[in-house]
């Protein structure tokens, strides 16, 4: 529900929060693609549009930019270090 109140406040569509959900659980590109069934056109013009947004340039800049959001609310999540994907 977190993740949804924070798409909703960027405005992104609905296709930008999966994929937005699918970054902050370090999925690729191409994984992304294949969890959706896009093309990795399709996911990578979504992202780009995803960093206009939130105004950033890295995907490592979406964890703490969400992380200052989570903490900001009274809701936790907790997100997986890329460490914990090894």
């Amino acid at each position: 529900m977190l993740v949804q109140r924070f798409c909703h406040a960027h405005q992104f569509t609905q296709r930008e929060t999966e994929v937005f959900e699918l970054l902050l659980s370090h999925h690729t590109n191409q994984e992304i693609a294949d969890q959706l069934f896009l093309s990795l056109g399709t996911v990578k013009t979504h992202v780009h549009n995803i960093f206009i947004k939130l105004d950033i340039k890295k995907r490592t800049q979406i964890f703490p930019l969400f992380e200052d959001y989570q903490a900001s609310t009274p809701e936790k999540i907790t997100l997986k270090k890329s460490s914990d994907f090894s």
